[in-house]
């Protein structure tokens, strides 16, 4: 880590302006290519020759499993279970179709054209001659095979016995798109934007196949997009403008470059805007679906944008936080107060800005927010999550400056550790609060929307149906025919299989009288018979109103809460002469019954077009009798509770009930589940852990931290990974293995249920199944009705095949007729049971992009033989169970995600405990001296432990080095007196002789009368007054190092330690001395008069080195910061312009006795080796690059007790 942080620092450092350059010039170059690349013709063939190298692929691919499909024996399956999803692949064997891997989303799978067993039974289908695969050609092609496109060839085998189909899925294209979404195929990367449509041999964007035919056009779905500027480039080329902005900017570091900086970032913010405008953006992250507010906030991508944008100002205003604190704190009073309140109020913009785009997000989007729904969130939660991280670190930014402004403590700091935890857990709670409050207040809102539409009786999508097809029905010569002979069955399947297709069936029943002018009525119940005709007219003349003027249907309000309407129709029957009516009656369910289809269409469950969640309930209250409902809720069937009239809530058995009471005997209610608290606290968790990593991976360069940065060789460093890993790991093995369980357990009880449910229907079903040797003999009546009654008693649909895999009957036929699956089952499914003999087959399917749990299971005769098979698709089960299962493994992430966290806290202070007895040995025996043993022992509660032993070692090893310290002392102290009393009596001998011989001399001339002697007292007492001040000086220089020991050890700033030794030195005006002070506290701990006896001593020697070579001169004394393996340390340089010392003294310079003056002792310099060394210091001589001397001296820093 502190590698990565060295690097930042190097990259942005103030010399690095060519790395600018270079980002800049890289932004330049990818604006050029987007603009370059901008013509339409230029993006359609650059997307023409990617999509058609993926096409090729792909042929190449399943003309593999072609080869294979030919080559298996025609008596035996074809193994085709690793084919991809998108590829399908029939084999057909004397044109009977033999095998199939997936299928092609058609109702006739045949390849003889002339199929009149097919036209026979599908006599009231639409699709009367359907049989698209009949038609192929042996070239490749691009065909519609029912809701789909595909790519398919043709390959016949050489004895033309066999044949195989291949198809691969280009785009889907339902007929019936709602709750349904179109896509292409991935595998093939066609890009947003693209359509692929028949080919057209004078477009441009022709897709060629491996056989060198055309097979399809790419056309841009709009204008706009084919004139677009290249996006990628564009954005590429801003993405580095912007870090070419922060390079200058993080180099200068001054009002100006904000300036710039600020006005270049929102240029490109507008560029942008633009760039959005005028360019139909592919997918969805800047169109309204997901988001829209206003014109500024009009798409989640410009809401993402614009958080940026005022995150990247926080950002730039962070960076010259210290220019800015600087010009309030020396601007005069009532400026800084503005400025002060300026920084305060632009903080609080920021605040609001937060508060009202969180809130639009909130109540503006169909975006999933909330955490604890993790099976329904999507990257644009992600997206929505990131875009308020990055406003959240701008504040953070911003109050940080604010701290900078107000505190004295210029220490302090939001971004450590511990105040930017604190500011994680305030924001999650305050997000957590919002999406609590103003996701309620939304959904009380929309719940209001819903309620009235409830209340609305008249399906308007049904009636724009009906007003479609009353002509055509009323036309219809096949409905004229069967009314003649009154086949109302028969009728009622023609009318559901061609006219009312959208799930009229499962929200309506639906009835048919055929009455001549003369026939009677019977209503039932005991009652009497009525002429038919005047009884329809009654009804439409008292409750009926036409659904447009001369429409044959009616809608007819009887005041019972229900949808009702009355299609009549008049035909006459020219072999009998007779006029007869079909009157059909649709009307509404009373009450819920099992809807599988909607579920999979869509993840929502309509009424009336009304679209909701999947775990919602609603209901419809009429006369206080409830008239429908849908949902988990167990509503009463008398509704008794009193509720205000109007729009209200109410929470009822774990419940919230938003009730609508339009009147005392018309009441609608949407109820849904109410969120558990545990909900909310999932949710902050999760936002928390989102937000924490997320700042502390964007403010790391800006923090030093130690957490990371052990010494790798460290014991502390070994006991924190080995703790750390171990519980992490412990506790991912629990949380993988809790997951594995739950899910297990989860698929173990829906396999549980849905064997309990096929075994029901295979046994109920069977019975119509004894006396039957062929499938066709059970297709009565009788079987069909079982079929449908027992679908809503195990709540499931259930399909019914044939031995040879085809679909017989379905109580869903509307996902057929809509050709969002193919009427062949599973090919796997049919294997097993077909050719295994296996008694059950499960597995996991998927028709319009859903998956879906799908069960089959053979239906024996008497004799043993299988005569069909049966299959129970769960489509409304499959998500409620995923959900389930997602939310309790969401629980489970959750719970072990905080585990996690704490386990690495525990970890980290676990291993603090265990490591600081060893680190305070450590750092007590490094400082071990021969010098006081003051606080050096060490205390730890256990003394019987590993840890403990060693420290009563280490405590017993101080007391006996205490005493080896005072012996050494002893002998060291003697040893010191006897060098000491030597070289003082070599000091006081070497001018004492002089003395004596110079004294003698003037005594013995005056003895003998000598003339002159007198003019030789004066001189003798000038060279004896010399003498004694050596001597003096001599004494001096012992006496100070008798002194070394006794001094205290404090805490000295070396600045100021330094600039008063310089003070009484500053008096010359020939020499200049220079302090140049690089560290803004430079403090050690040392002996302060030793200390300051050091500079004396070398500033001294600078001057007097000075003097003696020319006079004048300059002394330059830096103070630095260096980093060391050991800590930070300073260092002190002295240098000068002097003489230096000559290469041959240098390794004798720190020696006692030795000078290179004239006079003097030579012991000055190696006294100040002894008081640096004893500062755990050193001492160093070079020669300058002023041309003289430079002494060095390192101290270490005083520790820190902040951090």
């Amino acid at each position: 880590m502190k590698g990565f942080r060295t690097i930042y620092k190097r990259i942005t450092g103030a010399g690095n302006k060519y790395l600018t350059i270079f980002v800049a010039v890289v932004a330049i170059v990818f604006a050029i290519i987007s603009f370059a690349g901008s013509s339409g013709t230029y993006n359609l063939r650059r997307e023409v020759r990617k999509v058609q190298k993926q096409v090729h692929h792909r042929q190449h691919l399943i003309e593999k499993y072609a080869h294979r499909a030919i080559t298996t024996p025609d008596d035996q399956w074809v193994d085709l279970s690793d084919l991809p999803d998108d590829m399908v692949i029939y084999k057909y064997v004397s044109d009977t179709l033999q095998s199939w891997a997936n299928q092609f989303p058609i109702s006739n799978d045949e390849v003889d054209a002339y199929s009149f067993t097919y036209r026979l039974h599908y006599l009231s289908n639409a699709n009367l001659s359907s049989s698209p695969l009949a038609y192929l050609g042996l070239e490749e092609q691009y065909v519609n095979l029912g809701s789909a496109w595909y790519i398919v060839n043709t390959y016949i085998s050489p004895s033309y016995r066999t044949k195989v189909i291949t198809g691969i899925l280009v785009k889907t294209d339902y007929l019936d798109d709602r709750g349904l979404k179109n896509h292409t195929n991935k595998n093939l990367r066609i890009s947003a934007g693209f359509d692929p449509v028949s080919v057209n041999v004078d477009d441009a964007g022709v897709v060629y196949g491996i056989e060198g035919l055309p097979l399809f056009s790419l056309v841009s779905e709009s204008p706009s997009l084919a004139r677009s500027t290249n996006l990628t480039p564009m954005w590429i080329s801003m993405l580095f403008a912007v870090m070419a902005l922060f390079l200058f900017h993080v180099r200068k570091r001054n009002w100006l470059s904000f300036m710039i900086t600020a006005v270049v970032l929102l240029a490109i913010r507008i560029v942008a805007f633009i760039v959005v405008a005028r360019n139909d953006m592919p997918g969805e992250l800047f169109s309204p679906i997901y988001y829209a507010d206003n014109r500024l906030f009009d798409s989640l991508g410009n809401f993402l944008l614009n958080n940026v944008l005022i995150a990247l100002l926080a950002y730039a205003v962070f960076i010259t936080r210290l220019h800015i604190v600087k010009r309030i704190k020396q601007s005069g009073r009532n400026m800084r107060i503005v400025r002060s309140v300026v920084a305060v109020l632009a903080t609080l913009l920021l605040a609001l800005y937060i508060h009202l785009t969180l809130r639009s997000l909130i109540i503006n989007s169909n975006i999933v927010l909330e955490p604890f729904r993790i099976d329904e969130l999507s990257l644009y939660s992600i997206l929505a999550y990131f875009a308020s991280a990055m406003i959240f670190l701008g504040l953070l930014l911003m109050l940080q400056l604010l701290v900078l402004i107000f505190r004295k403590r210029r220490t302090f700091s939001l971004l450590s550790w511990f105040n930017m935890t604190l500011y994680v857990l305030i924001i999650s709670l305050y997000c957590v609060t919002m999406i609590v409050v103003y996701g309620f207040e939304k959904e009380y809102e929309t719940n209001r929307v819903r309620t009235n539409k409830l209340a609305m009786e008249r399906d308007l999508s049904l009636e724009l149906q009906l007003r479609n097809v009353e002509e055509t029905i009323a036309y219809d010569p096949i409905i004229a025919l069967l009314t003649a002979v009154d086949r109302r069955e028969v009728i009622r399947s023609r009318l559901l299989e061609r006219y009312l297709y959208r799930n009229v069936a499962q929200k309506y029943n639906i009835e048919l009288t055929v009455c001549s002018p003369n026939d009677l009525l019977d209503l039932g119940q005991g009652s009497e018979l009525i002429p038919c005709y005047p009884f329809y007219q009654d009804q439409i003349t008292r409750f009926g109103t036409p659904l447009a003027p001369n429409s044959r249907f009616f809608y007819i309000n009887k005041y019972n809460g229900l949808t009702s309407y009355l299609g009549m129709f008049t035909f006459f029957d020219p072999v009998s002469s007779r006029v007869t009516r079909l009157f059909v009656e649709i009307e509404s369910k009373y009450s819920s019954e099992f809807e599988g289809l909607p579920t999979i269409l869509s993840g929502d469950e309509g009424y009336n077009d009304l679209r909701l969640p999947r775990n919602y309930s609603f209901a419809r209250y009429s006369n206080g009798r409830i008239i429908t409902y849908k949902g988990d809720y167990e509503y009463p069937l008398i509704f008794d509770q009193s509720c205000p009239d109007g729009y209200s809530m109410q929470i009822k058995k774990g419940y919230v009930h938003f009730i609508n009471k339009f009147s005392a005997d018309e009441i609608t209610l949407v109820s849904r589940p109410s969120h558990k608290f545990f909900s909310n606290v999932v949710s902050f968790s999760y936002i928390a852990i989102f937000f924490g990593l997320f700042f502390s991976i964007m403010t790391f360069w800006e923090r030093d931290s130690k957490l990371f940065s052990l010494p790798k060789r460290s014991i502390k460093r070994k006991i924190t990974i080995i703790i750390t890993s171990a519980m992490i790991f412990s506790i991912l093995f629990l949380g993988v293995a809790s997951i594995h369980y739950i899910s297990r357990l989860n698929k173990t009880s829906n396999e549980r249920e849905m064997d309990e449910k096929i075994t029901t229907a295979r046994n109920v079903l069977s019975e119509y199944c004894r006396y039957a040797n062929v499938y066709s003999q059970v297709q009565s009546v009788e079987f069909f009705n079982a079929m449908d009654d027992l679908s809503k008693v195990i709540r499931t649909d259930i399909n019914l095949y044939d031995t040879h895999g085809g679909l017989i009957r379905t109580t869903q036929p509307d996902i057929y007729e809509q050709f969002l699956m193919g009427k062949r089952m599973n090919g796997n499914a049919y294997h097993e049971i077909a050719h295994n003999n296996a008694l059950k087959y499960t597995t996991m399917e998927e028709v319009a992009g859903m998956k879906y749990f799908s069960v089959y299971a053979p239906l024996f005769n008497n004799q043993g033989s299988m005569v069909a098979i049966i299959n129970l698709p769960y489509f409304s089960r499959s998500a409620d169970m995923l959900s389930a299962s997602s939310s309790m493994i969401a629980t489970i992430i959750n719970i072990y995600l905080v585990l996690i966290i704490l386990a690495f806290i525990i970890s980290v202070l676990l291993s603090n405990s265990l490591s600081r007895p060893l680190v305070e040995i450590k750092e007590r025996i490094q400082g071990l001296t021969t010098s006081s043993n003051r606080n050096r022992y060490i205390s730890y509660h256990n003394n019987r432990d590993e840890i403990g032993v060693l420290v009563s070692a280490y405590n017993k090893m101080v007391d006996d080095l205490d005493e080896s310290r005072l012996q050494l002392a002893q002998a060291e102290r003697e040893q010191a007196w006897k060098e000491m009393a030597r070289q003082i009596a070599h000091e006081i001998k070497n001018p004492l002789t002089p003395m004596k011989l110079r004294i003698q001399y003037l005594i013995r001339m005056k003895e003998e009368g000598r003339p002159g002697w007198e003019e030789q007292v004066q001189p003798t007492l000038n060279s004896i007054l010399g003498q004694i001040a050596n001597l003096s000086e001599v004494a001096n220089a012992f006496s100070s190092f008798s002194r070394f020991y006794n001094e205290e050890v404090v805490d000295v700033n070396l600045n100021e330690a330094i600039s008063e030794q310089v003070f009484f030195f500053d008096t010359n005006d020939d020499i200049t001395i220079e302090i140049r002070n690089n560290v803004s506290d430079p403090v050690v701990s040392a002996r302060r008069q030793q200390l300051s006896r050091v500079f004396v001593n070398i500033i001294q020697n600078a001057i007097e080195s000075i003097q003696n070579s020319r006079g004048t001169g300059h002394i330059l004394i830096t103070i630095d910061a260096v980093e060391h393996e050991e800590g930070l340390y300073y260092k002190v340089d002295f240098a000068d312009d002097g003489q230096g010392v000559a290469e041959e003294h240098m390794e004798r310079l720190f020696h006692p006795n030795f000078t290179t003056k004239s006079g003097g002792t030579g012991l000055g310099l190696a006294i100040c080796r002894n008081i640096i060394e004893q500062s755990q210091g050193t001492i160093s001589y070079s020669r300058s690059s002023l041309g003289g001397a430079c002494f060095t001296i390192l101290l270490p820093a005083k520790k820190s007790t902040f951090s």
